[in-house]
């Protein structure tokens, strides 16, 4: 088991590196990831539809449109690179949503006394409101950086591995 944990983090501390070489595909391998989480989803949704007693049309139906769609976003490039783009606004509109709701808390930290807490809270709303904008302002830098994420915590889930791999007593 040992042994095994080593490896595994040695392959994911390399995987890192990969990814960290191309930030760029690493973002855009994500396209690939959803078209077969749909898929999975889909055929997964179909069978428990039709395992139960009651058969349900509906959700079996909903469940091979989500594997077709899974299909259709894997093997064609367009949409793929369609749910890439889309993603990465995606990941700008959930950061200035997350800004707007941040600067609305210490709002309210403010009027309850707790300045120093409301000033962090205020200046962190105003940070991911900024990257927020520049996300969707610059969808390919947001990509470029999604990337780079990715394969930070690559390295650093595997080193963790090859840690507690040697933690092990056997």
């Amino acid at each position: 088991m040992k042994a095994l944990g080593v490896v595994s983090g040695i392959i994911m501390c390399i995987l890192g590196g990969c990814a960290m070489a191309m930030p760029f595909r690493t973002f855009l391998g994500i396209g690939w990831l959803v078209g077969a989480l749909f898929f999975v989803y889909g055929i997964q949704t179909a069978i428990n539809a039709m395992q139960k007693e009651k058969k349900d049309g509906w959700t079996c139906a909903l469940g091979v449109l989500a594997a077709v769609l899974g299909i259709w976003i894997t093997f064609s490039g367009v949409q793929r690179a369609l749910t890439d783009m889309t993603i990465a606004y995606l990941v700008g509109a959930l950061l200035i949503a997350s800004g707007v709701l941040r600067l609305m808390e210490s709002a309210k930290m403010f009027k309850e006394w707790e300045k120093k807490q409301g000033v962090i809270l205020a200046l962190c709303g105003l940070l991911a409101l900024v990257v927020g904008f520049f996300a969707v302002g610059h969808p390919i830098m947001t990509m470029i950086s999604v990337g780079y994420i990715i394969a930070i915590n690559l390295m650093v889930q595997g080193i963790t591995m090859i840690v507690a791999a040697c933690m092990m007593k056997k």
